[in-house]
């Protein structure tokens, strides 16, 4: 799995959907297990596409802006900005905007939907099973896959 090309062509992607917000988001927690490819890839995007943006360590419930898109990578973040939208009364897709890392069934049917960007862990699984029955080597890169659902 590769994460800063792949991170990068998913912001590419989504460009036209982000122009649409005044400020980006992501919420990457340094020193833990998320990638630091997406957060490079993250900063590039926003350089060079001009975009008003920060990261920040996690989410603090009751910092919700209106005319922001948010990126997560822990669903922890994800579930605060849920809520706090709620509460608010912000439409998704609208008012707010949500990308996710990692898609889930749940994902896909809270709040109307939640787009996410992923690598298919199961083709991984399937692959690496292969490798550990065949003993055949094989090392390429696992496409990252887009779905755009309300949420942006």
């Amino acid at each position: 799995q590769e994460f800063r090309q792949a991170a990068f062509a998913v912001f590419t992607d989504l460009e036209s959907a982000f122009r649409q917000y005044k400020e980006l988001v992501l919420f990457y927690k340094e020193g833990t297990d998320y990638p630091q490819g997406i957060k490079v890839a993250f900063d590039q995007f926003c350089l060079k596409h001009d975009f008003t943006a920060k990261t920040v360590g996690q989410y603090k419930p009751g910092s919700l802006r209106r005319n922001t898109a948010y990126i997560t990578i822990g669903d922890i973040d994800l579930w605060g900005l849920l809520k706090d939208c709620r509460d608010a009364g912000f439409e998704l897709g609208k008012d707010v905007g949500i990308l996710s890392a990692n898609d889930t069934p749940v994902k896909e049917i809270i709040s109307g939907g939640i787009s996410t960007f992923y690598v298919d862990f199961e083709d991984m699984a399937q692959r690496a099973a292969r490798y550990v029955h065949d003993r055949e080597l094989v090392q390429e890169i696992l496409p990252t896959r887009l779905i755009r659902r309300a949420s942006l």
